[in-house]
């Protein structure tokens, strides 16, 4: 996404970015989106380019279709452990009608269904046969 704000003296909410004078690093919060960009300045407009943060990255794939963690941690290269912090954050931001889904984990040896299981990550063990053959839990949004 990309967007030319103009820079002025003052501070405004388009950009927040002053007087600007050749190329520079930025990294900033604008309207809660961060920012990490270059910027150049061609004559009085700047060219911004506005990335993502990993929130909203892991928000646009759980809505485009089911995960579990070693997915998601391999489309996003991020750590399962990274993820398990982000992941309660994501589940909270989600408004009405929209809703995260878990599909839950399952014992691959009895069958058994962990299905009244609140926690993200995946169990260790069946409690029925005591097997660690476990089936992850996927998630999406719908």
């Amino acid at each position: 996404m990309e967007g030319i704000v103009k820079p002025s003296g003052n501070r405004t909410k388009e950009g927040l970015l002053g007087e600007i004078i050749g190329l520079r690093l930025l990294s900033l919060h604008f309207f809660g989106v961060m920012i990490h960009s270059a910027l150049l300045s061609i004559g009085k407009s700047v060219i911004i380019t506005i990335m993502p943060t990993q929130r909203q990255k892991i928000l646009d794939h759980l809505s485009k279709g089911t995960y579990t963690l070693q997915e998601l941690s391999v489309e996003l290269h991020m750590s399962i452990k990274e993820l398990l912090l982000h992941l309660p954050h994501v589940q909270k931001s989600i408004r009405p009608p929209n809703r995260f889904v878990i599909d839950p984990a399952g014992c691959l040896n009895c069958g058994y269904v962990f299905k009244d299981r609140t926690k993200l990550h995946s169990p260790g063990k069946c409690p029925r046969c005591r097997e660690t053959h476990i089936k992850e839990p996927a998630y999406h949004i719908e």
